[in-house]
């Protein structure tokens, strides 16, 4: 059997996720120990941070004899990036709630990458129902990712632009141009089509607090683009229900957030000129070209559209049943989590 290690802080963030993650590997043909890649110095009172303390060293494990390494977050990349195993990554607040995402990359390096168009082809009508009802569902509970806020009264067409984080991995890493550089084009666009830009502010943004912190500096950023937005075409910044936006704008515009995902669930056209696993989904509008994008998402034609949203209910559909794992299933997956991760390791050509 091949060998792989497990970080045991999946456990104490969800036993049955990590569990699962243990049973599809073993599925497919992997011994599994576990191990951590530093040790918690603060002291908590919870049982689970004493297991994982007792639990040995990733680098006292020899990971270079390893076959695989599993690890919580994006950090567990950079700690072992230069061992020749492949690193399967978990992490926690994937696109919809209580779900964690599970790949051997993120964005453009996922392993669903290049294959989630023919992934989606595979997607039935039945799973067209069901990714209605779901949308339906979250829409009328006004339920997403994150807390949301109450409808709007907004008059006039608008451009929705929901803000990402601009030190976000994904903007640094897979995206062409500086975040700045978008809102402006955004804005631009908006000028010259004489619709109005409405913002939504990230939420780990939109927060008080302390002076010098990221998110002070981030903020100061976010003021002084939109200072000069302003100037450009008429702009406005609220905190409402994201579905209510995503129903009455004209188009959401994207760089490669998730929250693409809340503009499938209201049948939102969206642009996207940023890389990630939607890039090939035929669910967006994707062009690396800002402009043309905004363009096509401006223009496009009620035939199109509906061959947009109906492939945006097949990939909601596939989200949730067979790509990112549930730490509570409210809607049924046909999938396990079990079985996603076996389908993982299949498509990254790692089972056994």
């Amino acid at each position: 059997m091949k060998k792989s290690v497990i970080d045991y802080y999946i456990h104490h963030h969800s036993s049955s996720i990590f569990d699962s993650i243990v049973s599809g590997l073993e599925n497919v043909g992997y011994l599994c120990e576990y191990g951590c890649p530093s040790k918690v110095k603060k002291k908590y009172s919870g049982r689970d941070f004493k297991q994982y303390n007792n639990k040995p060293h990733i680098d006292r494990m020899k990971p270079k004899t390893m076959d695989l390494i599993v690890g919580f977050g994006q950090k567990i990349r950079t700690l072992y990036k230069s061992q020749r195993c492949p690193i399967l990554t978990t992490m926690k607040g994937a696109f919809f709630p209580l779900t964690w995402f599970c790949d051997f990359g993120l964005w453009k390096d996922s392993v669903i990458y290049n294959r989630i168009s023919g992934l989606l082809d595979e997607i039935n009508d039945d799973g067209i129902i069901w990714a209605t009802d779901y949308s339906r569902s979250m829409s009328s509970q006004n339920i997403s990712k994150r807390t949301q806020t109450g409808n709007l009264n907004i008059k006039g067409d608008f451009v929705f632009l929901p803000i990402q984080r601009m030190d976000d991995e994904s903007i640094k890493r897979y995206f062409n141009e500086s975040y700045p550089y978008f809102i402006k084009e955004v804005a631009k666009f908006c000028s010259r089509n004489s619709l109005k830009l409405i913002i939504k502010m990230h939420p780990e943004i939109n927060r008080k607090v302390k002076k010098g912190n990221w998110r002070d500096i981030q903020q100061r950023e976010i003021r002084k683009i939109l200072k000069s937005v302003r100037k450009i075409c008429p702009t406005e910044v609220v905190d409402g229900s994201v579905h209510w936006l995503c129903k009455n704008c004209v188009f959401m515009a994207n760089v490669n957030a998730g929250t693409a995902v809340d503009a499938m669930m209201n049948s939102c056209v969206v642009s996207h000129c940023g890389e990630s696993i939607f890039s090939n989904s035929g669910a967006v509008v994707h062009d690396l070209d800002i402009q043309k994008g905004l363009n096509k998402c401006l223009n496009m034609s009620n035939a199109d559209k509906k061959i947009l949203y109906r492939r945006q209910r097949a990939c909601l559909y596939f989200l949730y049943n067979r790509y990112l794992l549930l730490s509570r299933d409210e809607h049924l997956s046909s999938w396990s989590n079990r079985d996603k991760v076996i389908n993982i390791m299949k498509w990254a050509g790692y089972a056994a």
